[in-house]
C-alpha cells in the first residue's frame, strides 16, 4: 500500500535528512513501513495464532510420524513469530550467528565422540595388556592354532 501511494505521488516527498541517509547507505534504499493500526495488530495476531496452530499440529503428527518435523522450518517460524509479536530484534540472533553457533556445537559433538572413542580404545588396550597369555585358556589355544605347524 505504501509503495502504491509513493509511486503515485500521494505522499509528501522524503525529508532531505532521510534522503541523505539513504544516499549515504544504499542498504537503506527500501523503507520498511510498519502499520500500527488496530487492523494491522489484528492481522499480526492471526499470524501468531497460525504459527502456533501449525507448529502444534506438526508436533502432534510427529508423535506418529517423526518425519513430519522435517517439514517445519523452525528458524523461519521463530523469525515470523517474533516479527508478528513485535519482539525486540536483539532478542533473536541473526542467521549468521545461528550458523556459527551450530557449527561450534557440531565441532564440540565431533570432539566429544573422538574422546569417547579414544577412551574406549584405551580401555580395550588396558584389558588386552592384562590378559593372561600363559596357561591353558581360549586365547592361548587360539594363538597355538594360528601358528604355522
Amino acid at each position: 500500500m505504501f509503495d502504491v501511494l509513493m509511486e503515485n505521488g500521494l505522499l509528501p516527498p522524503i525529508p532531505p535528512e532521510l534522503q541523505n541517509a539513504v544516499n549515504a547507505d544504499p542498504t537503506l534504499s527500501r523503507i520498511k513501513v510498519e502499520y500500527i493500526s488496530l487492523l494491522a495488530q489484528a492481522q499480526k495476531l492471526v499470524t501468531t495464532q497460525a504459527i502456533r496452530a501449525t507448529s502444534d499440529y506438526i508436533a502432534s503428527m510427529a508423535q506418529f510420524k517423526p518425519e513430519a518435523l522435517d517439514k517445519l522450518n523452525v528458524d523461519k517460524a521463530i523469525d515470523e513469530y517474533a516479527e508478528a509479536t513485535g519482539a525486540p530484534p536483539a532478542m533473536i540472533y541473526s542467521d549468521e550467528i545461528v550458523q556459527q553457533v551450530r557449527r561450534l556445537r557440531q565441532q564440540m559433538l565431533i570432539e566429544e565422540q573422538r574422546r569417547r572413542e579414544e577412551a574406549e580404545a584405551a580401555q580395550g588396550m588396558k584389558v588386552m595388556s592384562e590378559t593372561d597369555t600363559e596357561g591353558d585358556n581360549a586365547l592361548t589355544q587360539l594363538q597355538e592354532n594360528l601358528q604355522p605347524a
